[in-house]
């Protein structure tokens, strides 16, 4: 569980996002992990589109489902997630969270590279 991503998302000002999109990527957040395994980075969520609507309290019909895509553009266009594979059959898609924090937790924002 990304409990120390979650605290960073809560930093980003619904203001600048929308609050749907800003419960989204808490709701992502607290999905990613905090540290990462073999097989999947700290900070990359992997939960897809429904499971993530669930979690955040919607029901996954079409309508909440085209939200979410649409958000999902939103926070990607406002840099804070990047889309690093397409969902497929029997894989869902996968974003790398790119959240303020700071120094010592994961943070995989582009900026901070140097």
């Amino acid at each position: 569980m990304g409990v120390g991503l979650a605290a960073r998302a809560l930093q980003v000002p619904a203001t600048k996002v929308g609050p749907f999109a800003a419960r989204m990527l808490v709701g992502m957040a607290l999905k990613a992990r905090d540290q990462g395994t073999q097989k999947v980075p700290a900070g990359v969520y992997f939960g897809g589109h429904a499971g993530l609507a669930m979690f955040i309290g919607e029901w996954p019909d079409a309508t909440t489902l085209q939200r979410i895509r649409r958000n999902m553009r939103a926070l990607e266009a406002a840099g804070y997630i990047v889309h690093e594979r397409d969902g497929r059959r029997g894989s869902t898609a996968r974003y790398r969270l790119v959240l303020p924090g700071p120094p010592g937790v994961v943070d995989n924002h582009e900026d901070d590279e140097g």
